[in-house]
């Protein structure tokens, strides 16, 4: 004999599975609740940086107001890496100078092989004297250039996607000034 609480559990059952199946069937067809469904089942994580990439830097003088360089980017990780490297060059002129500006390359690396940039720079430097307000003389003293290096990329590996990351490579040289490519004095001040 059922009773009433039997008849009562076996109605709230029978509801629950037919509000899942109203709601299973509400889904076939609509595009909408399916790509709802799939964007949230197919989430990728973030990427997951990793330190595999090494820099080094290089220059060396060639000749009054001139230098030659390297960036050199070691791919140190799982995976060949699409590397985009920056290169800085700083002048220390402490008055007027050229030659400060930034150099961005990029490149496919396989593992255990370097992305180089080799580049030639002009620099100048010049300190303006002036007497009264007026230029006096100029003088041309020697100053530094300092070359930075970094580099960044992604790669996947075993279906996990990584940014790769690098430390900075540097390297600096005093420039001889033959008083080349320094950009003019203002006549007055």
């Amino acid at each position: 004999m059922k009773t009433a609480r039997t008849i009562t559990k076996n109605f709230w059952l029978v509801s629950l599975l037919a509000c899942f199946v109203a709601l299973s069937l509400s889904f076939v067809g609509s595009s909408s609740a399916f790509a709802a469904t799939q964007h949230h089942s197919n989430v990728k994580p973030n990427y997951v940086s990793v330190q595999c990439l090494e820099e080094t830097a290089y220059l060396t003088e060639n000749g009054e107001n001139s230098a030659d360089g390297v960036g050199e980017s070691y791919n140190n990780c799982l995976a060949t890496v699409y590397i985009t490297q920056i290169i800085n060059l700083t002048s220390s002129c402490p008055g007027l100078g050229t030659g400060s500006g930034s150099i961005t390359t990029g490149g496919s690396t396989a593992v255990g092989l370097s992305f180089i940039q080799n580049f030639g720079t002009n620099a100048g430097c010049v300190v303006c004297e002036y007497t009264d307000g007026v230029l006096s003389g100029e003088s041309f003293p020697n100053f530094t250039l300092l070359e930075t290096v970094t580099a960044s990329g992604s790669f996947t590996y075993h279906g996990i996607s990584y940014r790769a990351t690098s430390d900075t490579g540097s390297d600096r040289i005093t420039i001889s000034n033959g008083g080349k490519y320094a950009p003019p004095c203002p006549e007055s001040v």
